[in-house]
């Protein structure tokens, strides 16, 4: 019962936060060419290269970074809005340089860089 409740409470909670969002109508076309846009310039701020990028309907997540610095990004992206987009594209890349989320990772990570673009 406890759960039930807490999970009313988040689901009105989340309700509120996002009442006033609205999904993006991107075509794949327009979402390839943005997220291209995106990893050129955070690849040169980086000073990495990814060997692959590929697009996939991901249920779980919004990207991925294999040890061979191949970028998997999750279509669902492409309804998302464009600060999430570039938020996830430069998280993944920084996994090229730091695979794990330790504290090696944070001082790459944009989670602070990009806090300013988002509504926590």
């Amino acid at each position: 019962y406890k759960k039930i409740i807490q999970y009313e409470n988040y689901e009105q909670k989340y309700e509120k936060r996002t009442k006033d969002k609205q999904l993006i109508n991107r075509t794949t076309l327009e979402f390839k060419q943005l997220c291209n846009n995106y990893f050129e310039k955070y690849q040169k701020q980086l000073n990495v290269k990814v060997n692959r990028i590929q697009y996939r309907q991901m249920t779980r997540k919004w990207g991925s970074c294999s040890s061979k610095r191949n970028i998997t990004i999750s279509k669902h992206l492409q309804y998302m809005p464009e600060k999430l987009t570039a938020y996830i594209i430069y998280h993944e890349l920084a996994h090229i340089i730091v695979m794990a989320h330790n504290d090696d990772f944070l001082f790459f990570d944009v989670y602070n860089i990009f806090l300013n673009l988002f509504i926590l």
